[in-house]
């Protein structure tokens, strides 16, 4: 070959080279416009723009794995996958094309494939944290849970700060029912990036679950800061506010969910549970309604619905609904253990049996189902099976309140003091905005005669519910037994205050009046008390022991008679009668009376029993120097 000849072929060469690198360079600043247009969102143009960077390289393993990546974000799988295999061929030690496969395998089910490329990546690069990832994702989608922790668990060894996998292992610590581990693993998400919403949702959705209502509304709260346009963060706040009783604040959340969101009919349906919950059915039946207008085939919204009508006492209603609810869903734990509820309520206890039993076996772990058939097993007084089945419900559900309270009356029932008080504290631990645990305490506290512990938690019930006639009516009761009673009459009047037509309330604060002496009082109320309710055989007692001390003796005598004809075992009235009898000289009618007190008195009146069989030996011997 000549020099000259030799020159013009390496001048050519050095042009062919320049010209491939200028290729390549275009290729890049293609590609680089790209990822631009990709995190804008325009993923039509990015396409255009990665296939311009593979027209001017073909070799360019980077921009197939650019347009795999955008054909996989539309749910182009097969496309992504040639995309991602090409990438592969011109570069078999591209981990991310592999990981990214892998993803594509995976949404298409193809669980061995995709397997198969995560397995790749780890070997290409053992410390590829996002294989790791993957893979446990995949095998949380199988339920293989032991196997999805151990993959999450290497991804967040090798990248402790890798927020997705601490929630993603979280996620699956719910699913295996290993909440305290979940909550760590949230904690630490937001700990690592303090504005992860998903983080804070998750961790919400948990403490929800476990009857933490504050801590979960703390968490929606986070969420709705970073994200305020998400409308799924304001139901599920709606939600724990509506647990807690706050419906006003609940209504409003579920407002802003469908006005961020017009179309979300888990918002109409949870809105429609809160309004059942107030009581404004009409309102309830309308979101309902809206809820299967938006979804026909939600299986939720029948179910919600069947239990609205059976809190009501509709069973009837509720069946049809809920039977809706399992066609549409047959493996819905929640809807057999509703149908259970209504089955209950219709006293069909086989059939509710069933389903809770079905319940339990499609979710072995469903602590509702549990607390249920406990509830069941009680009313047909299967006591024991009744505690075995709270305690599975509260094993798992430490903070059921619910269960609390229903085991607390069964230690009432067999008058275990001591249990039934650390059941009620309890519920007052869990729920401190409510009245109900400290109002069953004092309940329990003042049958024990510890009335000054009564009184105690009724005033921290009308803190907590100022509206609670019954808290007012309970420490009036206690303050009596005290025989405080400048402090019953008070507590009286507040119930009144409260509800006008609390007749025992008249009725108690009457024999306060009576007490003192305060006859004329005494009648005034009484008569209000059997106004509101004529059939309250106390305050015709009570009235009757006012007119008689007054000199109404007549008046008095048709009161005890109504007492004892609402009440015939009315042992009291028997002996007020009795009493004003024999001082009117009506001595057989007073006999007759006395006896009828004697017949009727509790054991614990035995000295006043002895003392009236002595009467009756008197004025029997009275009546008969008469003859």
């Amino acid at each position: 070959m000549t020099r000259k000849r030799a020159m013009r072929l390496l001048i050519v060469a050095l042009m062919l080279s320049l010209l491939a690198l200028g290729c390549a360079g275009m290729s890049d600043s293609a590609r680089y416009k790209a990822y631009e247009a990709r995190d804008r969102g325009d993923y039509d143009d990015a396409i255009a723009l990665f296939s311009k960077a593979i027209r001017l390289n073909p070799q360019s393993a980077k921009a197939y794995k650019g347009r795999g990546r955008i054909h996989q974000k539309k749910g182009q799988y097969d496309l992504a996958i040639a995309d991602f295999t090409k990438a592969i061929e011109i570069d078999p030690e591209f981990k991310s094309a592999h990981n990214s496969r892998g993803n594509c395998y995976k949404a298409l089910g193809q669980r061995d494939k995709a397997l198969a490329d995560y397995d790749k990546a780890n070997e290409i690069d053992p410390s590829y944290y996002l294989a790791y990832n993957n893979r446990g994702l995949l095998y949380a989608r199988e339920e293989d849970y032991e196997k999805a922790i151990e993959e999450f668990s290497n991804a967040v060894e090798i990248n402790p700060r890798y927020v997705k996998v601490r929630c993603n292992r979280g996620d699956t610590y719910v699913d295996m029912g290993r909440f305290d581990e979940a909550i760590a693993d949230y904690s630490e998400a937001i700990k690592i990036d303090p504005r992860c919403c998903r983080a804070y949702g998750a961790r919400g959705d948990v403490r929800y679950q476990r009857g933490l209502m504050d801590e979960a509304i703390a968490d929606y709260t986070a969420a709705i800061k970073i994200e305020p346009g998400r409308a799924s963060f304001y139901c599920d706040r709606g939600d724990a506010y509506g647990d807690r009783e706050d419906y006003d604040k609940a209504i409003a959340d579920y407002a802003k969910a469908m006005e961020l969101r017009p179309q979300y009919w888990r918002a109409y349906c949870n809105r429609a549970g809160t309004y059942g919950d107030m009581g404004e059915l009409d309102k309830a039946l309308g979101d309902y309604d809206k809820a299967l207008e938006l979804k026909p085939d939600s299986s939720e919204t029948f179910k919600s619905r069947a239990w609205m009508f059976a809190e009501m006492g509709e069973f009837e209603k509720a069946i049809p609904d809920v039977n809706k609810a399992i066609e549409l869903v047959p493996e819905s734990a929640s809807a057999y253990d509703t149908r259970g509820y209504a089955y209950a309520g219709m006293g069909k206890y086989e059939l509710a049996l069933a389903d809770y039993d079905k319940a339990l076996e499609l979710v072995p772990d469903y602590d509702a189902a549990f607390y249920h058939r406990g509830r069941l097993f009680y009313a047909h007084g299967e006591t024991e099976r009744a505690l075995a089945d709270y305690g599975e419900a509260l094993e798992l559900r430490p903070n059921y309140a619910e269960v609390y309270l229903n085991r607390a009356r069964i230690h009432e029932d067999w008058e275990r003091w001591k249990s039934a008080i650390a059941d009620y504290t309890r519920v007052i631990e869990v729920r401190p905005r409510s009245s109900e645990g400290y109002v069953r305490r004092a309940y329990v506290y003042s049958t024990q005669g510890r009335f000054k512990l009564s009184v105690a938690d009724y005033d921290k019930a009308v803190e907590v519910d100022p509206t609670c006639d019954e808290c007012y009516l309970g420490r009036a009761r206690a303050c009596l037994s005290m025989r405080l009673l400048d402090d019953a009459i008070a507590s009286c009047g507040k119930a009144i205050e409260v509800n006008p037509e609390c007749w025992d309330a008249y009725q108690l604060r009457g024999s306060c009046h009576l007490d003192r002496g305060e006859f004329e009082a005494a009648i005034s109320d009484c008569s209000k008390a059997v106004e509101i309710n004529p059939l309250c055989c106390e305050a015709f007692n009570s009235r009757g022991y006012a007119r008689a001390a007054l000199g109404y003796v007549e008046k008095a005598l048709e009161d005890y008679t109504r007492a004892v004809e609402l009440n015939p075992s009315f042992a009291d009235a028997y002996f007020n009668m009795a009493t004003v009898l024999e001082a009117k000289d009506r001595i057989d009618e007073a006999i007759r009376a006395y006896r009828l007190f004697v017949q009727y008195a509790p054991l614990e009146r035995g000295k006043a029993v002895q003392h009236v069989k002595k009467k009756i030996v008197r004025l029997s011997h009275k009546l008969e120097g008469r003859h």
